[in-house]
């Protein structure tokens, strides 16, 4: 069910993956409908290689990107079972 909901996200959004891996709940501001991007994911690759949350996108710009009625009544529902950290947690 996260990866219907990740896909979703991105497709509404235009988010990349690695931004959309580091959005965090502080990030959603529901009263406003907006979802802020501002910091994006490094998978590292190769042995020993680190993955962390860098604080800039790419681009090294933030971005505030209105929600429509459907993706806030999908992060709605997600925001029941957890409310708190990664929006995007397969834990």
């Amino acid at each position: 069910k996260v990866f219907f909901y990740l896909a979703f996200f991105q497709l509404t959004t235009g988010t990349r993956i690695g931004e959309a891996g580091a959005l965090n709940w502080d990030d959603i501001d529901m009263a406003f409908e907006k979802v802020t991007i501002s910091k994006s994911v490094h998978w590292g690759r190769g042995v020993g290689a680190e993955t962390y949350v860098q604080p800039f996108t790419k681009t090294g710009s933030a971005r505030r990107i209105p929600m429509t009625t459907t993706l806030k009544t999908l992060l709605c529902e997600m925001n029941q079972t957890a409310s708190r950290g990664l929006v995007f947690s397969f834990n």
